[in-house]
């Protein structure tokens, strides 16, 4: 059982990997807002303060009311900026919302702190994500996480484009029809990309952070 107060929140900083070396910054901001928006938009129940963008197309963030949908929020944004990547530091504490302050860029407190400074030790690491909430499992949850991004290190741009076709249209036929493709040219692409066992493993993923921790 989560050992979390009802009303904890959870503060989700995200840095974008070598960002001024991305050739088409317009580009990539065009694909940043179409992943916060659809984030924003699928995930709308557990959001409590919006995902926006905090220091250019460089740093965006947002504030969580669960945990448990971080395992798909994190490739719902990394397929959306791909080629791109980004690491992301989660963490729990006080928040400091004020009069006027709406959006996350205006926010303050040490939630705040405690996750910029975890994204800069995930940097400093050299890994993806990390979760820092008290938890004895933070470093357990943080490590799966991990674990998953480092797999998808070697999705194709194909890949990965086939997967939203499919994940937009919800079958082969149509996502095909997107691409120009046969529709077991679909499958065999998603099949290469173990789509259907990382989703699985995020479902499980998923499952076991709500029942930890909301």
């Amino acid at each position: 059982m989560a050992d979390s107060k009802p009303d904890t929140r959870y503060v989700v900083l995200v840095d974008v990997v070598d960002s001024r070396e991305i050739p088409n910054r317009e580009r990539f901001e065009e694909q940043l807002e179409d992943a916060l928006g659809f984030v924003n938009q699928t995930e709308s129940e557990n959001v409590s303060t919006p995902f926006t963008q905090m220091k250019g197309i460089d740093e965006f963030g947002c504030v969580l009311r669960k945990l448990s949908p971080i395992p798909d929020i994190i490739p719902e944004v990394l397929n959306r900026i791909y080629p791109a990547y980004a690491r992301f530091a989660v963490a729990s504490g006080e928040i400091d919302i004020g009069t006027g302050r709406e959006t996350v860029a205006q926010m303050d407190g040490p939630a705040f702190h405690r996750a910029s400074e975890l994204l800069e030790s995930v940097e400093a690491t050299d890994l993806y994500v990390d979760v820092k909430t008290n938890q004895k499992t933070d470093a357990l949850v943080a490590n799966a996480l991990n674990l998953l991004l480092l797999e998808r290190e070697h999705l194709t741009s194909r890949q990965v484009e086939t997967i939203l076709a499919y994940e937009k249209h919800g079958t082969q036929s149509k996502a095909g029809a997107e691409l120009g493709l046969r529709q077991q040219a679909v499958s065999d692409t998603l099949h290469r990309a173990n789509y259907k066992r990382r989703k699985k493993i995020r479902r499980s993923l998923r499952d076991t952070i709500e029942k930890l921790y909301d």
